[in-house]
């Protein structure tokens, strides 16, 4: 079966009157609610290769490299472009936070 890239989405959900009705998984009931706040990203390959990060302040809700001895802040289409572990297509995972969803009245 050939690697099929099918990217990551990292935007604030939608309404649930359209993404929700949309994929019928998205109408499960429980009460937490998942973030994505952390992705770690190795790229080259099994023999050799170099591990980075990319982190999400929640105050700012601005993503971070952290890359050796550098920290640089990045954009979402950095993650986007990231998806896979880069151009070597290297190991690439995400870590998410849960907490309980939250309602307004």
């Amino acid at each position: 079966m050939p690697d099929v890239d099918e990217g990551i989405d990292i935007s604030h959900p939608e309404p649930p009157s359209t993404s929700a009705t949309k994929d019928p998984s998205m109408n499960a009931k429980g009460p937490y609610v998942y973030e994505l706040f952390s992705i770690m990203i190795h790229s080259g390959s099994a023999s050799g290769g170099h591990y980075y990060a990319y982190i999400k302040n929640f105050s700012t809700d601005e993503w971070y490299c952290f890359n050796d001895q550098s920290v640089t802040r990045i954009t979402d289409e950095d993650i986007h472009k990231s998806y896979g572990g880069g151009p070597a297509r290297g190991y690439y995972s995400g870590v998410y936070s849960s907490s309980p969803l939250l309602c307004k009245e």
